[in-house]
């Protein structure tokens, strides 16, 4: 885990056991599992928001935590272009329609491949969708 990104064992209301890591899918080749953030429920002002207003968030939503790796990740492209470093416990921007999005007890995850991450941050909860 990045030392300076949020603490990652609770993501919304998704707690990363070690019971739940040892049953996730491991990613092949430049592949990543990403948890997508979770959506607020409660506004700062402590407004309650619907759930169509999550579940419209969770759509907007791009942003995401980076639970496991394949073993070439940001490796492949030979031509010139220095290869990008996102570990375990980074939290990613990747683009709306990437990814093969699957689900694992409950906990929605999404595979991408690493030419799908646009970004990383420390902020998650600052990026907000542009709707």
């Amino acid at each position: 885990m990045t030392e300076t990104s949020e603490d990652w064992t609770n993501v919304g209301a998704v707690e990363i056991t070690d019971e739940l890591r040892a049953e996730l899918p491991d990613p092949v080749a430049w592949r990543l599992l990403v948890m997508p953030q979770e959506p607020e429920k409660v506004t700062a002002g402590g407004i309650v928001l619907t759930t169509s207003h999550q579940d419209a968030q969770r759509y907007n939503t791009h942003v995401g935590l980076v639970l496991k790796k394949g073993p070439v990740v940001g490796q492949r492209d030979p031509i010139n272009i220095a290869p990008f470093n996102v570990r375990e416990g980074d939290w990613v921007v990747y683009g709306k329609y990437a990814g093969q999005r699957i689900e694992v007890r409950g906990v929605k995850l999404i595979f991408l491949n690493d030419e799908d991450i646009l970004a990383t941050t420390l902020a998650p909860r600052m990026l907000r969708p542009a709707v």
